[in-house]
């Protein structure tokens, strides 16, 4: 009964990881989908900025245009924002994807990973994680 067990969750834990697809060096789709990210919150525009992030974040965007601290708030997301942005591949399972990049802040090199998630068509940033930790 225990080798039973234990070939069934040896089976699920190798198919899970066969249904998680490596991206390309640069990241496809989803790699294109954290440029446009990052290029929509180096252009400062609440509007391009919001067309770029998954709809999940958009009820946070819109306070924080309605209460007239968007323009400190992408002050900061710029400040945190890598220039030299390089994709470096990642992992795609189903409508969510992994990518990881490295780029520059301050003449340092630095990196980090996106969350992203299919809706419709496109892939849209729901979390950018800067660090390799």
């Amino acid at each position: 009964m225990r080798v039973v067990v234990f070939t069934l969750c040896t089976l699920l834990l190798s198919l899970g990881t066969a249904l998680a697809q490596s991206l390309p060096a640069d990241g496809g789709a989803p790699g294109a989908a954290l440029l446009a990210h990052f290029a929509a919150v180096a252009s400062g525009e609440a509007e391009r900025i919001r067309a770029e992030t998954h709809p999940d974040n958009h009820a946070q965007l819109d306070e924080m245009i309605a209460s007239g601290e968007f323009p400190e708030i992408v002050s900061m997301m710029q400040a945190f924002t890598p220039t030299d942005i390089a994709i470096s591949g990642g992992q795609v399972e189903g409508d969510t994807a992994t990518v990881n990049f490295t780029g520059s802040m301050d003449g340092e090199a630095t990196g980090g990973s996106a969350t992203l998630a299919k809706v419709g068509e496109r892939w849209l940033v729901q979390k950018v994680k800067m660090g390799n930790g």
